[in-house]
């Protein structure tokens, strides 16, 4: 047996309290009757007092009583072996979806409980729930990967685990899991409705403004470029110490309009992606209309640009001493082992899959991803810091590369990059926040199934039985107060 809160313990001190009493406890002289006192000598003026303890069997009672108590404070359990079975397991969902999930999914829950399944918080601690827990609790702010790194630990490889969970992307993250455990993922249904928001807003080279709207759904998450007139009612316009700001409706933050130039330089001496990328950036100036410029440079030219954003786009290892503007971004290709593969570039703010036939092999396992494989590995990462933000592909923008480049979606893959704040950058362009109602594909879920056990795996569960002292402790009182009330010694009144 073990205690949660041992520190209760200090509650046994109690135990002095009816011992005290019990010695104290004066024994009371009996009354003699006589005809006359006349025959008596002189009273003594001397007195006695026996400190000792008569009622064995009361004393132990109230003792264990306390003990008893101290035990509850300390919080008792046992932990129990997790056995992998083929007809038990864990149904687990958040306690503030149970009643929303057991409506939409009655028979299965139903047939689980029946076969021995039990229902878990799917929050931390995992604790055990009855179809009437209903009370809404406060949730961790940890993301579905994270709560299931923390099951790996709880249970046994092959664990059969029904995990009923939201599947929106504010609720994950973009690392996939890995995991042994048997997992049946099913997710909760959203409502199919569309949240607009003001990604960027900028003068365009025709001096209108031009307001980049990202519209999300569960479905599908695409921009949309408007031109702001009076006929938009559902963006504002608002202008403060000169400069304009919008927003729509249902947005919180203002977006600055900004009325700059966006300078890009491309370095790439083989020419294998230039073609490429100046068609993307045309197609993006056309659309946009916003004001930018680009030219490729030599290698010796780095250092002299003034560009907000450096497309490296070549074999060798960019310069350590490279000088840019603060805050400019970087996107550069990395070197190492070429893998060759038959996979797919998840693109998920597009819900878009360009084939993918090489890569290289990731370096660095800590950096933010943008974009990954079908395989789960990172394809494009980010790095930040107060001067930078690098942008390392680990590909390439050729076709025995990726099909990318011949897809209509290359340029919009590139719109995010080139047009998205600093402050959004971090999410590719556009902000992740709770209204954002964008879910993951059936086959992007956050999890990865593994058949390798999971290093460390603790197999046991805790199991509480402060019960059994909760009957034990009204046991005895009950017999200390019959006790108490036969032996008309009743100082201990509740």
């Amino acid at each position: 047996m073990q205690f949660i809160y041992p520190i209760g313990f200090l509650a046994l001190a109690s135990i002095l309290l009816p011992i005290l009493i019990h010695l104290w406890n004066a024994k009371q002289g009996k009354t003699l009757k006589i005809g006359s006192i006349a025959f008596l000598g002189e009273s003594s003026n001397k007195s006695s007092r026996s400190f000792k303890i008569t009622d064995w069997l009361l004393l132990t009672i109230r003792c264990l009583l306390l003990i008893l108590i101290a035990f509850l404070l300390a919080q008792p359990f046992i932990n129990q072996k997790i056995v992998a079975q083929n007809d038990k397991g864990w149904v687990l969902v958040n306690q503030n979806n149970l009643k929303r999930f057991y409506w939409q999914e009655q028979k299965t829950i139903d047939s689980l409980l029946e076969k021995g399944f039990e229902i878990h918080d799917f929050n931390v601690g995992f604790k055990t729930l009855n179809l009437s827990d209903t009370v809404q609790t406060e949730s961790s702010n940890l993301s579905n990967q994270a709560l299931l790194k923390q099951l790996n630990t709880v249970l046994p490889s092959g664990f059969k685990v029904y995990l009923f969970a939201d599947n929106q992307v504010n609720q994950t993250e973009e690392n996939r899991v890995k995991t042994g455990l048997n997992i049946f993922f099913n997710p909760i249904l959203s409502q199919d409705s569309i949240l607009e928001k003001v990604v960027d807003a900028f003068t365009s080279n025709q001096d209108s403004i031009k307001v980049l709207v990202l519209k999300t759904s569960p479905n599908l998450s695409k921009y949309e470029l408007v031109s702001l007139t009076n006929e938009h009612k559902s963006i504002d316009l608002k202008i403060e110490n000169g400069f304009s700001f919008v927003k729509t409706k249902s947005q919180d933050n203002w977006v600055k309009v900004n009325d700059e130039t966006i300078q890009i330089s491309i370095y790439n001496p083989k020419n294998e992606a230039y073609a490429y990328l100046n068609a993307a950036l045309i197609s993006i100036r056309d659309y946009t209309q916003k004001k930018i410029f680009w030219q490729k440079i030599q290698k010796n030219e780095v250092n002299q640009s003034e560009a907000d954003l450096l497309f490296w786009l070549a074999d060798e290892e960019v310069p350590q001493n490279l000088k840019l503007k603060k805050g400019a971004k970087l996107f550069s290709y990395q070197i190492g082992k070429e893998e060759d593969l038959n996979g797919v570039l998840l693109l998920n703010q597009l819900n878009s899959k360009a084939e993918l036939f090489k890569r290289i092999a990731d370096q660095n396992g800590n950096d933010l991803i943008i974009w990954n494989d079908s395989f789960g590995e990172p394809l494009l990462t980010l790095s930040k810091d107060e001067k930078l933000n690098q942008f390392k592909f680990y590909s390439r923008f050729e076709p025995q590369w990726t099909n990318l480049v011949w897809e209509a979606d290359f340029a919009q893959t590139m719109l995010p990059l080139i047009l998205s704040q600093p402050e959004n950058i971090q999410n590719y362009g556009f902000e992740v926040d709770s209204l954002d109602k964008r879910v993951w594909d059936k086959n992007q879920s956050f999890f990865e199934q593994s058949t390798e056990k999971q290093a460390g795996i603790n197999t046991l569960n805790q199991k509480a039985v402060s019960i059994w002292f909760w009957l034990a402790a009204f046991l005895l009182l009950f017999v200390e107060r019959v006790l108490a009330y036969l032996k008309g010694k009743n100082r201990w009144k509740i």
